[in-house]
């Protein structure tokens, strides 16, 4: 089960990227699809050592126009980091009670280049997910 929508998302450009003139070969708006999921755990697993979960999973849409310039500045790719806070809440009339929450940090680069502050990446297409 997942529910989803595009969301016009901010990021933190990592250097050289975040100024004159690399700044401008980046489209105007980055565009992720941001999705909860529901985890069951299999039949066969006891309920004491798994349980149902809810997971945040983002993302980047249009990774060919980031593998592009990948591939024009491999030394110095781009890599779009972002932290994300959400909340599931369950809206009733007069009040709201939160379901789940969550905060991670993310970071969308090419596979396999390393950035200091983020480690190992593993490609613009991947889907990345935490659990609330």
């Amino acid at each position: 089960n997942t529910c989803a929508a595009v969301i016009d998302g901010e990021f933190a450009l990592l250097p050289p990227w975040d100024r004159s003139p690399r700044k401008g070969f980046l489209p105007r708006k980055v565009r992720i699809l941001l999705g909860v999921s529901l985890w069951l755990p299999p039949n066969e697993v006891a309920a004491e050592y798994s349980f149902p979960s809810l997971y945040l999973n983002a993302a980047l849409l249009e990774p060919e126009k980031f593998e592009a310039l990948a591939e024009r500045h491999p030394s110095n790719p781009p890599c779009l980091a972002a932290t994300c806070e959400a909340l599931l809440l369950r809206m009733m009339p007069g009040t709201a009670s939160t379901l789940e929450e969550w905060s991670w940090r993310f970071c969308f680069g090419p596979e396999g280049y390393r950035h200091s502050g983020h480690g190992d990446l593993e490609g613009y297409r991947h889907e990345i997910g935490t659990p609330g």
